[in-house]
């Protein structure tokens, strides 16, 4: 159990520094479990939104992270997640 809080808590650093670093008001983390790309870390600044998003299968012209996996080429989001 405490594994899992200090990886968490280690999440939620990784993308608060992200979104100190880059020119941005949020940032997430998703995570592959399984088959599909999880959110389990956020910026307290899009937590509220993202409350509604589900876990996305990563595939070519999905949301940004799937067609990340899936094609293993980098995208810039210039909008919302």
């Amino acid at each position: 159990m405490a594994a899992a809080y200090n990886t968490n808590e280690e999440l939620n650093l990784i993308a608060n520094k992200a979104a100190r670093l880059l020119p941005t008001d949020a940032a997430y983390i998703r995570l592959l479990e399984g088959e599909n790309l999880v959110i389990r870390a956020s910026t307290d600044s899009i937590a509220g939104y993202l409350v509604d998003t589900s876990a996305v299968m990563p595939e070519e012209r999905t949301i940004d992270a799937g067609h990340v996996m899936a094609t293993k080429k980098t995208t810039v989001n210039r909008g919302m997640p």
